[in-house]
């Protein structure tokens, strides 16, 4: 398990506590469709970057999508 994910995600469940429930779903919609496009092209493809060339900014994108 990766600390950073860990804590993304615990972050985004404690905000799910929130009174804008609509907000939260889309929020994880749009991670999730995020994580998986990133994660097809750089597993299946390895275009345009590997996943190791993506990881950090696809955590920071994660990360400002919570925000």
């Amino acid at each position: 398990n990766d600390p950073l994910v860990t804590k993304a995600v615990s972050t985004f469940l404690t905000d799910i506590k929130s009174t804008d429930i609509e907000r939260d779903k889309k929020k994880l919609y749009l991670i999730i469709e995020l994580v998986g496009g990133v994660c097809y092209n750089a597993f299946e493809k390895v275009s345009p970057y590997s996943i190791e060339d993506i990881k950090e900014e696809l955590y920071c994108s994660i990360r400002s999508i919570i925000a």
